[in-house]
């Protein structure tokens, strides 16, 4: 084990010796893709990769890897940006992105994020073959993920018994509001939030990574809604806490340390004793809205931040939630100079199944009450009819909101 103030790695789980590309690769990719008439390319890079062994500690071998990779594009007419990619928070919660230093500064334990259902790692298990498809997206909503996030963006309103020294500033990839924002603590949106397989509400992922045996709403797929809740089961039997001892807390889950909520031991059942506290300030019960909040301030900053190094010129990337249009409120005093929006669309039937079929679903439309006959779309040319669809409004309402911008 690598020993560090306050949290301990294991190291294997860290080593990134192995996984760049070898000298011949390098030489040949860029040429193969330019022959495949690619010019511009999204080019992905974690934080994990970055800032792996800890809080200041760069892998500058894994710098000056990238840097030899970027340094050939221009050799072959190809020009890439770079994106800071994040899904899910961390691998080590079922995604990509943050290193695992960062779950473990916040308390958590990170051998018992599965069995607590704080996490699905499901999609990020060795041999990396998911065997519920299109599953990992769920991990938004679980307590590992959405504590994260809510730590990330607001930790100071909403935590502030639990505050760390902030290491820097990244843009991302599919930014998620955690918690921020959330109306209730009994459920999740099923419009908006993927409900398949396990799917506990906030205080049921409260109670579970508590240590307290919970019983938990379980959705399976079916026709013609995307699911259904067919049963539900109890879940952490051995009552197991993801909360270390050694943490910050003490071994308490954090929004408990907060009176968010409680267990009451003669009804052995976990309360709500604060069922607004994600949507106002708790200092002031001031409105509390993430866009305006945390992530416009946000962007202004790491434009501002990329551009003192790289130069005024630099174009900013910028994206929402995904599969919400433009807000109205991004304004030109909110958002930097020669932003591009550069939201992200999926036809997620054709994402969740690595394959394309007879049927696509306008999700966009079904998000926001959408009939479900109203939804479906089959073969190729209703398929484009979709997309193009789909695609037409987000440019519309990015115009809206933006006008020609940059």
């Amino acid at each position: 084990m690598i020993q560090k103030p306050g949290y301990t790695i294991t190291e294997t789980l860290l080593s990134l010796d192995g996984r760049f590309l070898s000298n011949r690769l390098m030489s040949i990719l860029p040429g193969a893709l330019r022959r495949w008439g690619l010019t511009f390319i999204r080019f992905m890079v974690t934080w994990e990769a970055l800032e792996h062994a800890g809080p200041g500690q760069y892998d500058t071998e894994y710098l000056t890897y990238l840097r030899a990779i970027l340094s050939l594009l221009p050799q072959f007419g190809m020009t890439a940006f770079v994106s800071m990619h994040q899904d899910v928070w961390s691998r080590f919660s079922g995604g990509s992105g943050a290193p695992a230093w960062t779950l473990e500064l916040a308390g958590f334990d990170l051998t018992a994020l599965e069995e607590t259902g704080a996490a699905y790692i499901g999609g990020v298990k060795v041999p990396g073959v998911e065997v519920d498809r299109g599953r990992w997206p769920t991990g938004y909503q679980k307590l590992a993920c959405s504590t994260m996030n809510t730590l990330f963006w607001a930790g100071e309103t909403f935590a502030p018994k639990v505050l760390v020294d902030r290491n820097g500033e990244k843009i991302l990839n599919e930014p998620h509001a955690g918690y921020i924002g959330l109306p209730s603590m009994h459920e999740f949106d099923y419009n908006t939030d993927l409900h398949l397989n396990d799917i506990p509400s906030a205080l049921q992922s409260f109670m579970l990574g508590a240590g307290y045996p919970t019983l938990v709403p379980h959705w399976t797929r079916s026709f013609p809604m995307p699911t259904r809740l067919t049963s539900r089961n109890m879940r952490n039997i051995k009552g197991r806490k993801v909360w270390r001892e050694d943490g910050p807390t003490g071994g308490q889950c954090i929004w408990e340390s907060h009176g968010v909520w409680g267990y009451d031991n003669v009804k052995k059942e976990g309360v709500v004793l604060k069922e607004t506290y994600f949507t106002r300030r708790p200092s002031d019960g001031g409105p509390v809205n993430w866009y305006t909040d945390c992530w416009y301030p946000f962007v202004m900053r790491w434009a501002q931040r990329v551009r003192s190094i790289a130069g005024e010129d630099k174009i900013v990337f910028a994206e929402g939630i995904p599969n919400e249009f433009c807000p109205r409120s991004w304004t030109p005093d909110k958002r930097p100079a020669n932003m591009v929006f550069a939201p992200h669309w999926y036809d997620l039937n054709a994402l969740f199944a690595k394959a394309f079929s007879r049927l696509s679903i306008n999700v966009q439309g079904l998000s926001r009450g959408l009939p479900v006959w109203k939804a479906f779309y089959w073969g190729h040319k209703s398929a484009r009819e979709n997309y193009a669809l789909q695609l037409k409004n987000i440019v519309e309402e990015g115009y809206k909101s933006l006008g020609e911008n940059p």
